[in-house]
């Protein structure tokens, strides 16, 4: 792909939430669902727009001295724009690329990287256009400084130099001095001299929120329940018909229903005629945020996380998938049965179902903190060689450690009893496109997804 063709791509990234948000405001009436929603329209367009945020960010201070931050929603929003002007400003041959040791030299100054891991808006066909590699345009972080602009692409890196972000030093310096805790890592380069911008934590300890899951749908609040009957069948609860079963409850209206199970399950479907224009991912995906907010009213604890064609009756569609996130970090089920705890199937603006894992969280204070110890990044690489390649040897450590492309701190909902789930701090290591999960305070094996 050529290089005017991957700008051109970056622009849309960035006009990808502003596109939303203004198409929307023609049509999209939003639901009131409780006293925090007090300027809905307000609050719509930071809704939407956190989607596409970066997964994390990492703030440069110094040779030796960085930090990752999971909640960088106004340090992107502060130079958002700026990014958007000098892509937009940019020729051709305006980007140099550079070795993986000379961009790792760009981490010894103060500097910026927002990391979209596995980020799924940087696929062109998103926008309608075709291409024949679904990842040549897999844009992985961009890096800003006050003396040029930098990007990683499929293990590439390219910069731009001389364009300024001049005030850059000034927001990172009273950044960490404002710091709530000030956590410090070093990069693959100053830890395992390994030219890759992947964050290993200093510290040996650290501090965890207590955090537990429920399920129990039969302690949902019945004003919220019928609330949602209502917003899904678009019909008012009068004429609504009402089925109870061992498992559950279901509510329909035409050809369409909603269920709620004793298991968690929200399930929706509308079993209607439809027609689906031409198939276009960004519509979609535009359609189904609209869809959540109408239904949910919000998107903010939401993370998209994967898309899947889907066909029927010979009309084409997309089965879009969410995650949780809690304290700004994703959270994922380790349930075998449970890949994502939100899934639209919708076909151009139809949407034939609708389901969620229903969660809340419980016994949330500010006492609920424990500081637990970790285990350190190559321990639990060398207790788990076996769960990253077969046959391990002398030189297994050192291959895996080359071949991770991410390392993120998450949580990992772990079954408790029947009702409740308890969050398990963890770490997710991307390693040759694969993803594995890993306890911090015991580092022990969890999953691969």
């Amino acid at each position: 792909m050529k290089k005017k063709d991957f700008i051109l791509n970056i622009l849309l990234i960035f006009l990808v939430a502003l596109a939303i948000f203004q198409s929307s405001l023609l049509w999209i009436k939003f639901p009131k669902l409780s006293r925090s929603y007090s300027s809905p329209k307000e609050d719509r367009q930071s809704l939407v727009k956190r989607l596409f945020n970066p997964e994390k960010t990492v703030i440069n201070f110094s040779k030796n001295d960085h930090t990752v931050i999971y909640d960088s929603n106004d340090l992107y929003k502060q130079y958002r724009n700026s990014i958007f002007e000098n892509f937009n400003n940019l020729k051709e041959d305006d980007f140099e690329e550079i070795t993986a040791e000379a961009y790792m030299n760009l981490m010894n100054k103060p500097s910026i990287v927002f990391q979209f891991t596995n980020n799924l808006l940087s696929s062109t066909n998103l926008f309608g256009i075709i291409t024949n590699s679904d990842d040549s345009n897999n844009l992985q972080e961009i890096y800003i400084a006050e003396d040029c602009l930098a990007y990683e692409r499929n293990d590439r890196y390219f910069i731009k130099k001389d364009i300024g972000f001049l005030e850059i030093k000034n927001t990172i310096e009273s950044f960490k001095d404002n710091l709530d805790e000030y956590i410090p890592y070093l990069n693959f380069k100053e830890k395992y001299d390994i030219d890759k911008n992947v964050l290993t934590r200093l510290d040996s300890h650290i501090i965890s929120e207590k955090l537990t899951y429920s399920k129990d749908i039969s302690g949902m609040d019945k004003k919220y329940k019928t609330s949602l009957v209502t917003r899904f069948l678009n019909i008012d609860i009068d004429y609504v018909n009402q089925i109870t079963r061992p498992g559950g409850t279901i509510y329909s209206y035409g050809d369409k229903y909603i269920s709620f199970n004793d298991d968690g399950l929200i399930e929706y479907v509308n079993n209607g005629d439809f027609q689906a224009n031409n198939q276009n991912l960004f519509s979609s995906l535009s359609n189904s945020i609209d869809f959540i907010i109408s239904k949910l009213g919000t998107v903010e604890n939401l993370k998209l996380v994967d898309v899947e064609e889907i066909e029927d009756n010979a009309k084409n569609g997309y089965k879009i998938s969410f995650i949780y996130k809690e304290n700004n970090m994703l959270v994922y089920p380790a349930s075998e049965k449970t890949k994502a705890y939100l899934e639209i199937e919708i076909f151009s603006n139809h949407v034939k179902s609708f389901r969620q894992e229903y969660r809340k969280v419980k016994d949330k204070n500010q006492e609920n903190f424990d500081l637990i110890s970790i285990v350190p990044l190559e321990e639990i690489v060398y207790r788990n060689q076996d769960k990253f390649i077969e046959n391990p040897n002398a030189e297994s450590i050192n291959y895996i450690l080359n071949n991770i492309d991410s390392i993120t701190e998450v949580y990992i909902e772990n079954i408790n009893d029947e009702s409740k789930q308890v969050l398990t701090k963890a770490i997710r290591i991307d390693f040759m496109q694969r993803e594995f999960f890993f306890s911090l305070k015991t580092g022990k094996f969890i999953m691969e997804r």
